[in-house]
């Protein structure tokens, strides 16, 4: 029996659309539609009667098997999240490492649970990536991140950190964990508000001072210096899986 990525998959190359046309059709990130047709996650519940409707599939046949373990990524069932992405920002006067005190909201797991949020991304420009609003799945938890409720993974959406990282990797954020010189972060942008797509950068950091994040870039290879007013917020970084 096929599975729901394959159906998706099947449909949208007979339709001739590309993973882009059927994603704006669908009003969902590109990422949404490659990631349900790789099987790494599957339609939220409240997405199907569209994606029945668009594409002309039976509903029962975009409903994934629960009991299936083949799929890494399951569907996140919780229906549509009320956030912005994020989460809980470093408190200032803790140190140079740490966000700019910025509070913006997350969607919290309860400490155990055993999967956490996947949030779509887009390329925006050749160094920046957009990560949607609202999760487009869930994914299992590693050990890393038991105690961390406000875990959550994405996918490498942009060039730029190549060979590091290339597109497709998914990557493990982690707010709150302490963020140390030489290791890898997630640098995000003031914005967001409304329920908007944030901008993001994945950096090795070299250093952070009062006013700015020093990272290094390796596509091309060199450092950049981010502003903190304009990029507010650091998390801890974690390589999940080499596509």
């Amino acid at each position: 029996m096929p599975t729901v990525g394959e159906v998706i998959r099947t449909r949208r190359k007979s339709m001739g659309l590309t993973l882009k046309q059927l994603a704006d059709l669908l009003d969902v990130e590109r990422s949404a539609v490659n990631q349900w047709e790789l099987n790494k996650t599957s339609p939220k519940t409240a997405r199907i009667p569209k994606i029945s409707e668009v594409m002309g599939i039976p509903r029962e046949d975009l409903i994934a098997d629960t009991n299936d373990t083949g799929s890494r990524l399951h569907t996140n069932n919780g229906g549509e999240q009320n956030l912005l992405f994020g989460g809980r920002a470093n408190q200032p006067g803790k140190g140079p490492l740490t966000g700019h005190g910025k509070e913006v909201t997350v969607t919290q797991r309860k400490v155990g649970d055993s999967s956490l949020d996947v949030y779509g991304t887009s390329a925006e420009g050749a160094d920046t990536m957009a990560l949607s609003a609202k999760p487009i799945g869930s994914a299992p938890r590693p050990e890393s991140a038991e105690m961390n409720n406000e875990a959550f993974q994405i996918e490498v959406a942009t060039n730029d950190m190549f060979p590091r990282y290339e597109i497709g990797d998914e990557i493990l954020v982690l707010p709150g964990k302490t963020l140390v010189p030489g290791r890898d972060v997630l640098i995000l942008d003031g914005d967001g508000a409304n329920g908007k797509p944030r901008r993001c950068k994945l950096r090795r950091l070299i250093k952070a001072t009062d006013d700015h994040w020093i990272c290094k870039l390796w596509n091309p290879a060199g450092e950049e210096t981010l502003s903190r007013k304009e990029w507010p917020i650091a998390y801890a970084t974690e390589l999940v899986r080499h596509r």
